[in-house]
């Protein structure tokens, strides 16, 4: 019976999790709270993040794992939410 095996192309070497490796390049480019436009007595929130996706956030595919996807959307899908009083 034969075996294949994948080659570990991105090997952990910071120590940190995987979360904390990612977070680390992340950068806020912009924060907001304004009226909304169609209730301006209500006000809504805006946060802004950039990321290069690496190779240490791809599946075999080459793509973006959804895993890491999933953990940013996690991680900052609710960033707008939060009171910045």
């Amino acid at each position: 019976m034969s075996r294949y095996y994948l080659p570990r192309r991105n090997v952990n070497t910071t120590g940190l999790t995987f979360g904390a490796h990612i977070v680390k390049r992340i950068q806020v480019t912009e924060v907001s709270v304004l009226p909304k436009a169609e209730e301006p007595s209500k006000t809504e929130g805006r946060v802004v993040c950039e990321l290069t996706v690496e190779e240490d956030m791809l599946n075999g595919g080459g793509t973006i794992h959804g895993g890491c996807s999933a953990f940013l959307i996690d991680m900052y899908g609710s960033a707008s939410t939060i009171d910045p009083r």
